[in-house]
């Protein structure tokens, strides 16, 4: 607490001086005394400033070593943030590697089936036509055999019409 020098018999002498009275000096005195006093804790002494200073020196290089610190933090996470990137591009590329063998794999064994399924349907046609030619073959036979037999019934039943006549 810095005291200040206040000589308060000077300071009520001088208002009677101008006119008050003893009472209304000491009281007027005793107001600004109180107020000087309270002011003077307020006040910050060339030590206070010093102390202040050193505070600012001691906070300056406080900040100075925290920008230190954050910039090797930085400088750290950066790095770890490049070896996450090249670990992630190198697992992406094996992934696209493993897809490409895959897809690969899968249109070759499709290919296969298909032509599995080509060469089994062909077959099936194949032998589907010779089922049908045998038929068509069996079904002509039997076609000419009604056709002869058809024709020896008309010619029968035409000669035994012409006989009932003639």
């Amino acid at each position: 607490m810095t005291a200040i020098y206040f000589d308060t018999r000077e300071v009520a002498e001088r208002f009677q001086s101008l006119g008050f009275d003893t009472k209304q000096a000491n009281g007027i005195t005793d107001i600004l005394r109180d107020t000087a006093s309270a002011s003077a804790d307020n006040l910050a002494t060339k030590a206070d400033i010093i102390e202040l200073r050193g505070d600012m020196t001691t906070l300056g290089g406080d900040i100075s070593t925290l920008r230190s610190d954050l910039k090797a933090v930085e400088t750290t996470l950066d790095a770890k943030i490049d070896r996450v990137e090249t670990t992630l591009r190198s697992d992406i590329s094996t992934l696209d590697a493993k897809i490409n063998r895959v897809e690969t794999a899968l249109d070759a064994k499709i290919g296969r089936v298909e032509t599995s399924l080509r060469g089994d349907l062909k077959a099936v046609e194949m032998a589907l036509d010779a089922k049908i030619n045998r038929v068509e073959t069996a079904l002509g036979a039997k076609i000419d055999k009604l056709t002869w037999i058809l024709g020896v019934i008309t010619a029968g039943v035409l000669s035994l019409i012409l006989k009932a006549f003639l």
